[in-house]
């Protein structure tokens, strides 16, 4: 059965913590349970990228621009690339503190929000 083939790759992902596992009760009608598996992977979802976020900021923070284009995609900064970078390079050199976050999903767009305090 599809169970019986599935559980032991479950437990291998949970075991090595390779990814989240999440589960959901399936004995709900096909809505809800698509209500709870939504929700959750949008939580999943939005924890990588407020981390994402988290690590830009913190390249910023130290200067390190070649990490903070790493991070990025290639056609940031409407199309100039990694050159939209040096923009950056005067504006922020500072440590951050972030609360507050919240992020908001839409398909491919993740809006993030945060209260952000900056120390010279």
């Amino acid at each position: 059965t599809f169970e019986a083939e599935t559980s032991p790759v479950i437990g291998r992902l949970e075991a090595e913590r390779r990814c989240p596992v999440l589960r959901v009760d399936a004995r709900r009608s096909a809505a809800d349970v698509w209500d709870v598996t939504r929700a959750e992977i949008d939580g999943v979802v939005g924890s990588d990228v407020l981390a994402a976020n988290r690590a830009l900021l913190d390249c910023a923070g130290r200067g390190d621009w070649e990490g903070y284009a790493a991070l990025c995609d290639p056609d940031m900064a409407q199309g100039t690339g990694v050159a939209g970078v040096a923009t950056l390079e005067t504006n922020v050199t500072h440590s951050n503190e972030v609360a507050d976050a919240r992020i908001d999903l839409a398909g491919k767009t993740a809006v993030v929000e945060y209260v952000r305090t900056m120390r010279a």
